[in-house]
């Protein structure tokens, strides 16, 4: 199942609510010396009230038949804490997505970028590139090289050496 990342390219629908929350965060650098600390780092996240609501979120088109056909055949002793249930889940997603970006957002604002960092990311985007297109490291090193101007003096060496690699 693929994980809400809470992008869309479509309208947010008007009953979709924005609510507030914090969270705590501490940023250090290797050292362990805090470069940032904040006990009530705010955020927001949306919340809908009802299942067609977080359809259209997701980008259906329903008509006004389809949304009461959803409201009144999706209620009831039977259906309904089902479909509460679904929409409970769907929020809390919306919540935790929200949130995890906002950290990473502040995170990445306040941590500084080190010569490993690079390393490692680099690595990363290498063994992606093997693992999608089945080729060897030597080959996808040369075509990242094509599109990357951050891969111009990468080499093979590098890649193997790199430790976060595996």
């Amino acid at each position: 199942m693929r994980k809400f990342t809470g992008r869309f390219d479509s309208q947010v629908p008007a009953e979709v609510s924005m609510e507030k929350d914090t969270f705590r965060i501490t940023v250090k650098n290797d050292e362990d010396e805090v470069l940032y600390e904040n006990k009530e780092e705010s955020y927001e996240y949306q919340q809908v009230p009802s299942l067609a609501t977080a359809l259209n979120l997701l980008g259906a088109e329903l008509t006004d038949d389809q949304t009461q056909f959803l409201n009144e055949a999706l209620k009831g002793d039977k259906a309904g804490p089902a479909v509460a249930k679904l929409i409970e889940v769907f929020n809390s997603d919306l919540k935790t997505s929200a949130k995890n970006n906002a950290y990473q957002r502040v995170f990445t604002a306040h941590k500084p970028l080190t010569e490993e960092n690079i390393g490692n990311a680099q690595a990363s985007v290498v063994r992606n590139f093997i693992k999608l297109n089945g080729v060897s490291d030597e080959s996808a090193i040369e075509a990242l090289k094509a599109f990357s101007p951050s891969f111009k003096d990468y080499t093979v060496a590098d890649y193997r050496g790199n430790k976060g690699k595996r």
